[in-house]
């Protein structure tokens, strides 16, 4: 049985996918502050040379001179340097995920991800030359002077671009690609989204096929009205919110609206629904707030609980016995489920084509 009550929300979590995981560090927020810009200054295909500067030689494991070519891709060249500086940041990044502090995952080769990861940039920005995706200088410039502005002084501003070896026309070329990968994305994801038709007969298949997925325990669906009462309050405070809640209470014992009551009167999360707290088993909620709501049938009303936030009240709508849940309740989770999977499996199917039709030669 698929772990509380599914839970819908866990195995139905749309998780937030980088798109294409590839540009992961690139994709989305056109950070300009100065660590981000000297981690990514030359992280995807900008070259040393851009700024006059010669690059650096480097050497093989066993001592011999290297190309300063990494690799080409459809007769574009990522330079050696570039791989190099990409390397020291995504072993920093792979080391701050591993088991132990500052040790890479056994698992992970960060040579070949950092390779692969620069060719795939560099075929996405091919892509999108051919697209006619273009940036707005504007924009650049926008994002160039936030970028500057980060800095208090001028002389901090200097300091720092000397330090790492940055030149201005290092951080427009980044900034431009990275608006340009944003662009494309974008496209992308739109052009695949106008593809995605989940029908409800998907929805059911995948339903009746994974029954076990949506087993549940023992449930009860209830509401709460909750009179907050601060840790440190004052015994006059205490009464009053005790006061408030025993009104509101025999309120609803003289037959008015329990979701009416807590809108109005509710200082919990979940007043403007009502107070509905939907279905829930045993374990899932506040122990106080279980153990009241399993104690009651359905349409009955608690005496005051109460917790560590203040005095409740709560009613029990429904009582649901261990099964599956319904197809009804789930039919909108699976059908998002779906549309993110086909959207996944679109996702990398397109990253398999530019690769799959390119030149690619790794030379590292």
């Amino acid at each position: 049985m698929y772990k509380s009550n599914l839970k819908i929300g866990i195995f139905f979590s749309l998780v937030l996918v980088v798109f294409f995981a590839v540009c992961k560090n690139v994709e989305s927020k056109n950070d300009t502050s100065p660590e981000t810009v000297a981690a990514k200054a030359n992280d995807s295909g900008i070259s040393r040379s851009d700024s006059g500067n010669t690059p650096r030689s480097t050497e093989s494991k066993n001592g011999a001179s290297q190309d300063t070519v990494a690799a080409m891709v459809n007769g574009v060249k990522i330079s050696r340097v570039d791989f190099d500086n990409t390397l020291k940041v995504a072993k920093k990044q792979f080391a701050s995920i591993g088991a132990k502090k500052g040790e890479i995952p056994s698992s992970v080769n960060v040579e070949k991800e950092v390779i692969e990861r620069l060719i795939s940039i560099e075929l996405m920005l091919q892509d999108a030359k051919k697209r006619g995706i273009t940036v707005d200088d504007v924009a650049v410039n926008g994002q160039m002077a936030g970028f500057r502005n980060s800095f208090k002084t001028e002389k901090e501003f200097t300091d720092y671009m000397k330090e790492n070896n940055i030149t201005l026309d290092i951080v427009k070329k980044q900034i431009t690609k990275e608006m340009t990968l944003k662009q494309l994305q974008g496209k992308l994801l739109q052009e695949m989204k106008e593809k995605i038709h989940v029908t409800e007969k998907d929805s059911k298949a995948f339903y009746d096929a994974n029954q076990d997925k949506f087993n549940h325990p023992d449930q009860v669906k209830a509401s709460l009205i909750l009179i907050k009462v601060e840790q440190k309050a004052d015994e006059a405070a205490v009464k009053q919110a005790l006061s408030t809640i025993e009104d509101v209470r025999k309120k609803v014992i003289a037959g008015e609206d329990f979701a009416e009551l807590a809108k109005k009167y509710s200082q919990g999360a979940n007043n403007i629904k009502g107070g509905d707290l939907g279905f829930f088993a045993k374990g899932e909620i506040l122990k106080t707030i279980e153990e009241a709501a399993f104690a009651l049938q359905p349409n009955e009303i608690s005496k005051v609980v109460k917790t560590e936030l203040g005095y409740n009240i709560i009613k029990v709508t429904e009582r649901r016995a261990a099964g599956v849940i319904p197809f009804a309740e789930v039919e909108g989770k699976i059908s998002q489920f779906l549309s993110q999977r086909w959207l996944e499996q679109a996702q990398s199917q397109y990253s398999e084509d530019i690769r799959k039709n390119a030149k690619v030669e790794i030379k590292i």
